[in-house]
């Protein structure tokens, strides 16, 4: 169906809104500054890794807000949050809102936590307007990635499904290195002080009313607005994502008296193609492919002694695209390159996680918040709409439950995201909320 025009939705309070921000990001805070605002330089990071005190702090104080808004708030043995208003006259169309509160160990204070605060305040806009209670707002558990990929949200669309035995991914010095289960047991006292049902799992299809969309608001954690002069944007894609773990095994030697040509080293093995990987990412970036983005990390040698020649060497790829057809041809390019390495050290490519795919979020809801963004900020066509290359929950509402999904993203300073000095101007953090207000209210009336 084709967009209704903008009319106008209700008009949010600003003051409200950065109290919520401002306070929300009380909790885990690593050098709180009570005088910072958005945009001023000040410090504003927060450590809330999922299922830490600091993040189920967060949780408990977000909910009693929506509570105080008037909505009826479940949290679940995890501690995603749904909080919802009264069923509309004659079953009328809802539309989910949020994101999350969890943050990564080095987290920015409008990561996650600027969508939920947007959709309780614009659940509020529409109460105080007197306009029939349609948003429901939710706080999505470990969209970060302490225990995989989109944990909290990936488990709402899939009728509870949760890899328990997942390890956490974060840094030992933020959060216990335990499983997903360990990890419940160890916050259980915390999660049943801010009233979580501990037989619950929250999903998409718990209730009667059927959700008609998801909207999600977030942080750009690019540059792309910053750069043109935009105070926001509609999202039209998410990029899917492949991860790739390369390995290489030789011999251990003695790193002094083996001669060059008699040493097997792994990890010179794993760096020839890795540079070769790298140079063919860029060649495929510049001729095909310019939203290609890739990263090696997570380098590991073994046994790692300056005196004692490698026997194993590993690595991890990750690269994004919101083209399918870039990221098979990519992984394609990885696996030749690993099989014709010219070293004696066989190196070797296997999946690290499981393939994501691309998302095309939904056109009509996507037309929306265009229009919104169009009725606030002008024109501009060529950036009414981008490709997201972070994954966000919304990608689990359209892929894994069929949601019809939509984004508005905010301009980060610098493009900095995860990191202690993310931050976003508070003009632009007060017109964005103000956008996904006049958007909701178009969405709800396709």
């Amino acid at each position: 169906m084709a967009p209704t025009k903008v009319v106008g939705g209700p008009k949010i309070s600003a003051r409200r809104l950065m109290e919520d921000l401002h306070a929300l990001r009380r909790f885990g805070a690593v050098d709180f500054d009570s005088s910072s605002r958005g945009g001023d330089g000040k410090a504003k990071g927060v450590c809330r890794p999922a299922l830490t005190k600091a993040d189920l702090e967060a949780r408990g104080w977000f909910a009693e807000r929506c509570r105080e808004a008037g909505l009826a708030t479940r949290i679940d043995k995890i501690g995603t949050t749904v909080a919802k208003g009264s069923s509309p006259p004659g079953g009328g169309k809802r539309l989910l809102c949020g994101s999350h509160s969890d943050s990564q160990a080095t987290g920015g204070w409008l990561d996650g936590a600027l969508g939920c605060a947007y959709a309780l305040e614009t659940a509020r806009a529409f109460k105080d307007a007197g306009l029939p209670p349609a948003i429901d707002v939710v706080n999505f558990q470990d969209e970060e990635g302490r225990f995989g990929t989109l944990t909290g949200s990936g488990a709402f669309c899939s009728g509870g499904t949760l890899d328990w035995a997942s390890p956490s991914l974060s840094p030992f010095e933020a959060a216990p290195k335990v499983t997903l289960r360990e990890a419940v047991d160890l916050a259980r006292p915390d999660l049943e002080a801010i009233g979580a049902d501990m037989d619950l799992l929250l999903t998409v299809d718990d209730d009667d009313d059927d959700i008609s969309g998801f909207f999600e608001a977030h942080v750009e954690q690019g540059r792309r607005l910053e750069r043109g002069n935009r105070r926001c944007a509609a999202v039209s894609s998410i990029v899917g994502m492949r991860q790739l773990r390369l390995e290489a095994y030789g011999d251990t030697n003695h790193a002094g008296s083996t001669l060059m040509a008699d040493r097997k080293d792994a990890f010179r093995a794993l760096l020839g193609v890795v540079a070769r990987v790298d140079e063919a990412f860029q060649e495929l970036a510049e001729v095909a492919a310019p939203n290609l983005v890739w990263v090696f990390s997570v380098v590991d040698v073994a046994p790692g002694a300056p005196s004692i020649i490698p026997s194993k060497a590993t690595c991890v790829l990750q690269f994004r695209d919101p083209d399918d057809r870039i990221l098979d041809g990519a992984r394609d390019a990885v696996d030749h390159l690993a099989q014709r390495s010219s070293s004696s050290v066989p190196v070797f490519v296997a999946d690290d996680r499981p393939p994501l795919r691309p998302t095309r979020l939904d056109p009509a809801m996507v037309a929306c918040v265009e229009d919104a963004v169009r009725s606030h900020l002008g024109p501009h066509d060529s950036l009414l709409a981008i490709h997201s290359g972070a994954v966000h929950d919304a990608a689990s509402l359209a892929n894994k439950a069929g949601v019809p999904s939509a984004m508005l993203f905010v301009p980060s300073i610098n493009g900095i995201s995860h990191d202690f000095t993310e931050d976003t101007h508070e003009d632009d953090i007060i017109t964005g909320c103000q956008v996904f207000a006049d958007a909701a209210a178009n969405i709800l009336r396709l």
